[in-house]
C-alpha cells in the first residue's frame, strides 16, 4: 500500500503546483486538484484524519501526500544521505570492481535505447527530418535577412 501512495505522491514533482503544499480546509481539495483519482487519495486522508482512532497519524496535515508522511525523495544534507553521496559510493564501488584504470566522473542516465531495430529507424527517421525542418528554417530566415526593401 505504501508503494501504491507513494508513486501518486511522487508525482507531485512534476512541476504542478495543486499538490506542493499541505492543505487547510477540505474544500481546498475539491477546489484544487483536477485529476479525480488524486481528489479522491487526497480526500480519503483528509476524511481519515477526522477520525479519532487515525488522529495519530496526522493524516490531515499530509492530505497532500494522500496520508504518506515519509520521506519521497530528497536532496538536503539534513537526511541520511544526499544524491552526491550515493554517486560517490557507487563511482568508488565501481572503480573496486574493475581491474583497469578508476572510474571517475558524473554518470547521467541517457536512456535505454529502443527495443525492436524498426524503432530505432523510425527515430532516427524522424530526427532526421527534425533536422532538416531545422535547417530549412534558418535559410528562410537567413533569405529573409538578406533581401533589402527597394
Amino acid at each position: 500500500m505504501a508503494a501504491y501512495v507513494a508513486k501518486y505522491a511522487a508525482k507531485t514533482t512534476d512541476g504542478s503546483k495543486e499538490l506542493a503544499r499541505q492543505f487547510r480546509a477540505r474544500r481546498q481539495i475539491v477546489t484544487l486538484v483536477d485529476d479525480p483519482h488524486l481528489r479522491r487519495l487526497a480526500l480519503t486522508a483528509w476524511d481519515l484524519g477526522g477520525d479519532a482512532k487515525y488522529e495519530s497519524l496526522r493524516l490531515k496535515e499530509h492530505a497532500h501526500t494522500f496520508g504518506f508522511t515519509g520521506q519521497l525523495i530528497t536532496k538536503s544534507r539534513a537526511f541520511s544521505t544526499t544524491f552526491a553521496a550515493l554517486r560517490s559510493a557507487r563511482t568508488e564501488y565501481m572503480a573496486g570492481e574493475r581491474d583497469g584504470d578508476p572510474v571517475e566522473g558524473t554518470f547521467h542516465f541517457e536512456g535505454r535505447g529502443y527495443d525492436d531495430p524498426r524503432t530505432t529507424q523510425l527515430a532516427e527517421l524522424f530526427f532526421n527530418f527534425e533536422r532538416e525542418l531545422k535547417a530549412e528554417a534558418r535559410a528562410r530566415e537567413r533569405a529573409k535577412s538578406e533581401v533589402t526593401p527597394i
